[in-house]
């Protein structure tokens, strides 16, 4: 087993090369960024992989990798302890995006037939990064709408929002430059650009949402690993938070996630419509569902 450990801390500690993988269609990474992670998230995918890999669709393996992860604890700037933009890969530690991202990637490296850790990390590159390029802190998506135009570009989930009745969700994201107080990395002229590249690419993007008092009437056709994402009541602000639905014995739509107030990742204990009301700052609902892998 200590063997096992010092194999993969080393892997972990030396320079990441891309992986060739029959998952899904990923474009050529245009960087080699280095990989931070622990030998303890090499070993976690391998446990977790092994749970999902024979259930038949992505979206039932995203959903049943999710679950996997409930007591999990939740810790936030995971992504932001280094100076350099590092791919951080902790599967220990998670925030309500990591946690959304981890599990698509869980699902999506699950459909090849001999799943590695590799495969894994150029899958999270892939869906964290515009272009799949690690290029600064900058290159990395910092807005949930923009991960998911990303996602959808891969085919790998579908805005369903519109389908569902939402409205058009006509705001202007602009938040981190209007607060480049809370954002000190975007100091550099080329982080500044490509922040302000990605709000504009968001917000020539067609968007809707589902007003908070709306919710009930769509919970009925929600499915259990629909990503849920919700909307912020600031006015220059895409989103607040995101997890997945999850249908309780009673046919109730409740939120598996990873959780600010419960310090880890659990199933709300209130029903998603209930949940919802209790936070002003959040307006309303943006449904993602995962697709399943085109034949």
């Amino acid at each position: 087993m200590k063997y096992l450990f010092c194999l993969a801390f080393l892997f972990c500690c030396l320079q990441y090369s891309t992986a060739q993988t029959s998952a899904y269609s990923l474009e050529p990474a245009n960087s080699s960024p280095i990989l931070s992670c622990s030998a303890k998230d090499s070993l976690l995918f391998y446990q977790k992989i092994k749970s999902i890999k024979n259930i038949y669709s992505r979206a039932e393996k995203t959903f049943l990798a999710a679950k996997q992860f409930i007591g999990s604890p939740y810790v936030s700037g995971t992504l932001d302890i280094y100076q350099e933009e590092n791919l951080v890969i902790n599967l220990r530690e998670l925030d309500c995006w990591t946690f959304i991202e981890y599990c698509l990637a869980l699902a999506v490296a699950a459909e090849t037939l001999q799943p590695t850790f590799q495969q894994f990390v150029q899958i999270v590159q892939s869906l964290r990064y515009q272009n799949s390029s690690v290029n600064g802190y900058g290159s990395r998506f910092h807005y949930f709408s923009d991960w998911i135009i990303n996602a959808e570009k891969k085919g790998l989930v579908k805005d369903i929002t519109q389908e569902l009745g939402g409205i058009p969700y006509e705001k202007k994201i602009s938040y981190m430059t209007d607060k480049p107080q809370l954002y000190p990395k975007i100091k550099n002229s080329t982080t500044l650009q490509q922040i302000q590249e990605a709000q504009s690419r968001i917000n020539q993007h067609p968007r809707f949402f589902i007003p908070q008092n709306q919710v009930t009437n769509i919970e009925k056709h929600l499915k259990n690993g629909d990503m849920l994402i919700f909307t912020s009541s600031k006015s220059s602000l895409d989103v607040e938070h995101q997890g997945f639905a999850f249908r309780d014995k009673d046919g109730a739509i409740r939120l598996l996630h990873a959780s600010t107030t419960g310090k880890k990742v659990l199933i709300a204990s209130r029903p998603l419509s209930t949940y919802l009301w209790r936070y002003p700052a959040m307006s309303g609902l943006i449904v993602v569902r995962v697709l399943n892998k085109s034949t």
